[in-house]
């Protein structure tokens, strides 16, 4: 293993000399391949709000945004060892498709009651392809009491009242024609509510999924509000869309990251194809936001980051970072997935500290050039207080249809 050593790293015009509090520990490899032509991807966190036991979520990538043989799996020794608890792959295709449940995002633990939320997407795909998650995905959680033992239920997310149902579960939103779907980290308010970022596509006037040409996808940025009942399940309330026209982003503003700061403001952070992170800001624990802006350094000044998802995180100092890719020339697209980088959130002006901001890890001489460093977990370590980012270094090849490379590797971000 390496010593913990001070990464600082200048793009230029884009990231200045990090801080020398932040540093970088490569751990080496935490979950390898199993299939070499799939790569595989790792969540890993705490399963109550005090304590060594932790959970742990596996799966592999069959092809593009498939994902199936998943593992969970538990430790009560701070991620030392491992014991699988459930394993599941995809169902048999029937008539109408092949039914997908998938929970990646890793799981969430309620500060207030140590509660152990998992949630993820299920849904029959016709053509067991991802677009046919943007018509048929529906959300779908589950609650445990003891750190992911056991369930006291798992059931679909539906929209508090009486007009909702399972083929209408959201304002807007009707199973078959357009999805709402979890897409990022679940957190939580000071208050204990659930708060669940979302993505949602549109439907057209003939009641089909809706894409502007030469659209891959469109959709628009929400989160799910969920309180607690007496009987441990969640009443759940959807918030206001955020949406950006194609002209502005061809896919619109999705995969969005939340976090409560200190002021009761809570932060949006969310990906576009447009070259640059956009931000919103609610003043009322979520239920509505301001108009997106695009995201900037304290000092006013931009910084380009490709369609990539990224990550709010709140250490236990109270300091709340930003974990995603920035690029150091104009993004096409989804490319490059690199360098990976770590940066703290300003928590009045809740821009990012270019001064502060990171690497954690990047393409090196040896990579290929197609490297993506963009599907990663985050925990605080309950014993060192570092930050655990675990990546996927995948080196962008399909999986499924030849060898790839797609190894999960653990860093360690000391303070």
């Amino acid at each position: 293993m390496l010593g913990l050593v001070s990464i600082a790293v200048s793009l230029t015009g884009t990231i200045a000399s990090a801080q020398p509090s932040l540093k970088v520990k490569k751990l080496g490899v935490s979950f390898p391949q199993r299939d070499p032509t799939q790569s595989v991807y790792e969540f890993v966190s705490y399963a109550g709000n005090r304590g060594s036991g932790m959970f742990r979520i596996r799966f592999e990538e069959l092809k593009d945004d498939i994902f199936s043989n998943f593992e969970l799996g538990l430790s009560s020794d701070h991620g030392r060892n491992w014991s699988d608890v459930e394993r599941w792959k995809a169902a048999p295709p029937g008539p109408d498709g092949r039914l997908r449940r998938l929970f990646i995002y890793g799981s969430f633990f309620d500060p207030k009651n140590g509660r152990l939320v998992l949630m993820g997407n299920e849904g029959i795909l016709r053509n067991d392809h991802p677009l046919d998650g943007q018509t048929n995905y529906y959300p779908i959680y589950r609650v445990s009491k003891d750190g992911g033992r056991n369930w006291l239920f798992e059931e679909r997310v539906i929209q508090s009242g009486k007009a909702y149902t399972k083929d209408h579960p959201f304002q807007g939103v009707r199973v078959g024609s357009n999805s709402l779907t979890v897409s990022n980290a679940l957190t939580s308010r000071a208050d204990g509510a659930v708060i669940v970022p979302v993505q949602i596509s549109h439907a057209g006037p003939d009641g089909k999924l809706f894409r502007p040409p030469g659209a891959y996808t469109y959709l628009d940025a929400a989160v799910l509000i969920g309180k607690w009942r007496d009987d441990g399940r969640l009443t759940w309330q959807l918030s206001q869309r955020l949406n950006l026209p194609p002209e502005k982003s061809l896919r619109g503003i999705f995969e969005p990251t939340v976090m409560e700061m200190p002021d009761g403001r809570m932060l949006m952070v969310c990906r576009s194809n447009s070259g640059r992170k956009w931000f919103s800001i609610s003043h009322n624990g979520g239920l509505s936001w301001t108009k997106p802006d695009v995201w900037r350094y304290t000092d006013g000044t931009l910084f380009y980051s490709p369609s990539s998802i990224s990550r709010l995180v709140r250490h236990s100092t109270g300091t709340c970072f930003w974990i995603g890719n920035i690029s150091p020339v104009h993004p096409r697209g989804n490319a490059p997935r690199y360098p990976l980088v770590i940066g703290r959130v300003d928590p009045k002006s809740l821009r990012l500290v270019r001064k502060s901001v990171t690497t954690i890890d990047s393409r090196g001489p040896n990579d290929p050039a197609g490297l993506q460093l963009s599907n990663f977990c985050v925990h605080e370590d309950r014993q060192t207080r570092n930050l655990i980012v675990r990546v996927t270094r995948w080196d962008g090849k399909p999986s499924g249809k030849g060898p790839v490379t797609g190894n999960v590797y653990a860093f360690a971000i000391g303070l």
